[in-house]
């Protein structure tokens, strides 16, 4: 049996469209991801799960641990980084409001700076 970590991704961030993202609930899709990746890893031991404490990470593991034995870990190292001007912001949305900034961001993020972009 392979040993490591498995990170799913299966959240559609529904702060693209709440405009925030530490108070944000899972979208009827996401939820379904998360079935399906609890499904899918339905025959695979794990030890436990680590997720972030933020409301759409907590639902997202409660439904992807559901029925297994062992820990759901919530730690605060695995919240989502602040981004500043970007939060709340589509994709296109940003790259309208800094163009090179957020190719920036996208390309290369240890560049990427928060302060560069507060200009309207």
């Amino acid at each position: 049996m392979p040993s490591g970590s498995t990170l799913p991704d299966v959240l559609l961030l529904s702060w693209l469209a709440q405009g925030t993202a530490d108070d944000s609930d899972i979208t009827p899709y996401g939820e379904e991801q998360a079935v399906r990746v609890h499904n899918a890893l339905s025959r695979m031991h794990f030890d436990s799960l680590f997720s972030s404490p933020l409301k759409r990470a907590h639902t997202t593991s409660e439904v992807i641990w559901q029925g297994r034995e062992g820990s759901c870990i919530y730690t605060e190292s695995l919240k989502e980084a602040p981004l500043g001007w970007l939060q709340g912001m589509t994709n296109a949305d940003a790259a309208k409001k800094d163009p090179e900034q957020f190719k920036i961001w996208r390309e290369d993020p240890a560049k990427f700076s928060l302060m560069v972009a507060t200009r309207c």
